[in-house]
């Protein structure tokens, strides 16, 4: 979803960087990568060849306190990624509860704005629940909700499954159904 918003600011014109927080502590890359105060980010940037800038952060035990410092990170932002239209950050699962990842709440309350991405069937109201107090909690301000529903079948394609339950009883009848909800573009 990020890599895709990315995509769409660039086309409008937007100069974009993307930073990835999501991933794990990665202490043989932490010299290489940003680092909020200790490295500058002109060095680290590379170009994605859907037109906008990356930039690698990276993080070891020892430094990964940085990227949870919410005045310093977001001073960090203004100096070191200041002159990009817009910056997209990929933050890991808010609450974090691995060890290895940067604190995705404090990360947040470093940014403008937030969207909290759910995947539809994968998320119970309990931990989306957690998840907003986390974020409500850090001072972050939520912009919306996405629900990507990507692994989630089409309409189509349930209506097919179904179907073919169909089929020891009238199976012509159940592979013309089949067939006409995979082949419905309304449907998929």
């Amino acid at each position: 979803l990020c890599r895709r918003i990315c995509e769409v600011l660039t086309l409008s014109g937007a100069k974009v960087l993307l930073v990835d927080l999501a991933g794990e502590a990665l202490p043989e890359a932490a010299d290489a990568a940003w680092q909020p105060g200790r490295t500058g980010s002109g060095q680290s940037i590379c170009r994605d060849p859907a037109g906008y800038d990356r930039l690698p952060a990276a993080f070891d035990a020892a430094s990964r306190f940085l990227f949870n410092d919410v005045v310093r990170l977001r001073r960090d932002f203004a100096e070191d990624l200041g002159h990009y239209d817009a910056v997209v950050i990929d933050l890991p699962p808010v609450p974090t509860v691995d060890s290895t990842r940067v604190n995705g709440a404090s990360a947040a309350a470093a940014c403008d704005g937030v969207l909290l991405v759910c995947m539809s069937g994968g998320v119970r109201r309990e931990q989306l629940g957690a998840s907003l107090d986390a974020l409500a909690n850090a001072q972050a301000k939520l912009l919306g909700t996405v629900l990507n529903d990507m692994r989630n079948p089409t309409l189509g394609a349930e209506l097919a499954r179904e179907a073919q339950r169909l089929g020891r009883f009238v199976p012509r009848l159940s592979r013309w159904l089949e067939r006409k909800a995979m082949a419905s573009p309304f449907l998929n």
